[in-house]
């Protein structure tokens, strides 16, 4: 592991869980996502089987295949997820794919955002003087860091959320779990949905957005954590 030359601790180690894309639209309805409608319109391939439970109720939609692909919705957002643990970070073309066809599947419906959102947590190093002298001030509380962090721009708005909590399928190290959800607004003129291109760009650029999670991430706990715990 890569020493962090500023502070002389190893630079951590960011583990992801899962990256999402969701289309927001106020005419969706979650119950009409399901299996059946997904492989009929030929937006999932055939031999993906979903993994059970399947949920699907009035007001939400969650199903997830056996490649880690997932389709989720609610009443105004359906999302394509990847879930790191099971799937590579290349198969996030996958879900890129499938929100493509899901797009082309119903050329009626205008989008009004378009959400990213990237999940996972970093390893602190151990001694790391920022989580000893957070944690002593907070004895037994959790959680000891919380943080966010709001970025806004005419088109857009990243929210990036941090926590410390401890991983017990680690041996009990410390973490601080890590989430981005960034909110992309399309400009009334391309609501019409002969405009998809521009939704479609906007999806061929959440690859970039995983990289700068990656970058804010690193630059939030060298500066906040590992210099000493100061938020």
């Amino acid at each position: 592991m890569a020493t962090n030359p500023m502070y002389g601790y190893p630079a951590p180690e960011i583990v992801y869980t899962e990256y999402y894309v969701g289309l927001v639209s106020s005419l969706h309805i979650a119950a009409f996502v399901n299996p059946n409608f997904l492989s009929y319109n030929g937006i999932i391939p055939d031999d993906w089987r979903p993994q059970m439970p399947v949920i699907i109720g009035q007001n939400t939609a969650d199903i997830e295949y056996d490649n880690g692909i997932a389709v989720r919705a609610n009443n105004d957002e359906v999302g394509f997820a990847l879930i790191a643990e099971v799937a590579p970070l290349s198969d996030v073309e996958l879900c890129i794919e499938v929100a493509h066809r899901f797009l082309n599947s119903l050329p009626g419906v205008q989008y009004e955002s378009i959400m990213t959102d990237v999940q996972g947590y970093a390893m602190l190093p151990e001694g790391c003087p920022g989580v000893m002298n957070i944690g002593s001030r907070f004895q037994g509380i959790l959680p000891v860091i919380s943080h966010e962090a709001v970025y806004t721009a005419p088109d857009h708005e990243t929210r990036f959320y941090v926590q410390e909590n401890t991983r017990t399928n680690v041996d009990q190290i410390d973490c601080l779990d890590l989430r981005t959800r960034a909110t992309h607004f399309v400009p009334p003129a391309h609501r019409n949905p002969a405009n998809t291109p521009f939704i479609s760009e906007a999806l061929e650029n959440w690859i970039d957005e995983i990289a700068g999670f990656n970058e804010l991430a690193t630059h939030f706990i060298n500066l906040h954590i590992l210099e000493g715990g100061t938020l």
